[in-house]
């Protein structure tokens, strides 16, 4: 923190380096924040303009600021009452 950079820059990849390593992984990275580490996903899973992204009713803002920012369209479906997961009825006809 002391060096003013958040998750760039030299103690950035250095701490990249030290997570990796002890994760047993060749790479990782480090995002800013929980939005632009769900835009990259979004981004890896290619998805576009013309991407669509099924989502129950409620969710953080975060995930419909990632979606809107890869120029993807957000298909709200309805969630389960008892489960609170996609009702299959609501979700099938979306996709």
């Amino acid at each position: 923190m002391l060096s003013g950079q958040l998750a760039r820059g030299e103690e950035g990849q250095k701490f990249e380096e030290e997570v990796a390593a002890f994760a047993d992984r060749r790479y990782w990275v480090v995002m800013s924040s929980g939005t632009a580490a769900l835009h990259l996903a979004l981004l890896v899973l290619d998805v576009g303009e013309s991407g669509e992204v099924l989502l129950p009713s409620y969710v953080c803002t975060a995930l419909i600021h990632a979606i809107r920012a890869t120029g993807g369209w957000l298909i709200v479906a309805d969630k389960d009452r008892r489960t609170r997961n996609l009702a299959g009825g609501d979700a099938c006809p979306a996709v």
